[in-house]
């Protein structure tokens, strides 16, 4: 009998736009990296670390951003890592690692295009929160959240308005 992995990784193989249940994002993760290496159990499930990994990572670069603070990003970002269902969520190859990864990485992008005034950053953060709609709905918050966002009055340390840009 096949192992979970195989069985797992054979129902990735036939590559559709959208499943009944979910979202492209996560068969195109388990098809590239059993591509990539092969078809075991480590492959299947290699994208879910990586993606939670790079996720820390991008966590430290915005709170290092936002509060211009080494030590507390550091101890920000840590604080993420020790939460249970975090670290439960970078073992499992489901939905969450990728979409916690877009969705941080959206924001990240999101804010160097609002804060640093870099126009090219809404193009790559569209990117982004493309790939995060592949991989899960609930990403949809973030046009919403920036929506009230930008249509507040002022923002802090951000003395202008979207009206006065």
């Amino acid at each position: 009998t096949p192992s979970n992995s195989s069985a797992a990784s054979d129902v990735y193989k036939r590559q559709a736009l959208c499943y009944y249940d979910q979202p492209p994002m996560v068969p195109y993760l388990i098809f590239l990296f059993t591509k990539i290496g092969k078809n075991s159990e480590l492959w299947v499930r290699f994208f879910s670390p990586l993606c939670i990994a790079i996720t820390g990572i991008i966590l430290y670069l915005l709170s290092k951003k936002i509060f211009k603070n080494e030590k507390f990003s550091f101890y920000s970002t840590i604080l993420l890592f020790i939460v249970p269902g975090f670290s439960i969520a970078g073992l499992l190859a489901g939905v969450e690692s990728p979409l916690l990864l877009f969705y941080i990485l959206s924001v990240y992008l999101l804010y160097k295009a609002i804060f640093e005034d870099k126009k090219y950053f809404w193009y790559i953060a569209g990117i982004s929160f493309g790939l995060g709609l592949l991989t899960k709905y609930l990403i949809l918050f973030i046009p919403l959240s920036l929506f009230i966002f930008l249509f507040k009055k002022t923002h802090p340390g951000f003395e202008r308005t979207v009206w006065n840009t």
